[in-house]
């Protein structure tokens, strides 16, 4: 049963990739070759930061504060078409998540002990 709840749990994504195609006009492969590139990279870090955000564990467990910055940052992605203002600022804000999570807070977590 844990391990069905967990498999639910990261399914949950395939609920708002159809909103992604209604959005964003790049992945139905419209546009220019650069803009789709970015547009299926970015739907790749959405869907990792909606993984992190349900399941709250990237190389160790991540907090609350961490796991909503996750989701709000995947459904800036997943709602905003490519190279508009929110995409962009679910872009910057997942690389600033992923070196806080992954370079940055071991090392904050580690001095403090």
């Amino acid at each position: 049963m844990k391990t069905g709840w967990i498999a639910f749990k990261l399914s949950l994504v395939l609920f708002l990739i159809p909103f992604a195609f209604a959005f964003d006009p790049a992945l139905l492969w419209t546009g220019s070759p650069a803009w789709i590139a970015l547009a299926f990279a970015s739907m790749m870090a959405a869907t990792f930061a909606w993984a992190v955000f349900l399941e709250g564990y990237v190389t160790a467990p991540v907090g609350w504060v961490e796991r909503l910055a996750f989701c709000a940052v995947a459904l800036a992605i997943i709602f905003a078409p490519t190279g508009h203002a929110w995409w962009w600022a679910g872009c910057t804000g997942f690389i600033g998540l992923v070196a806080w999570v992954l370079l940055l807070r071991p090392r904050a977590l580690s001095a403090a002990s």
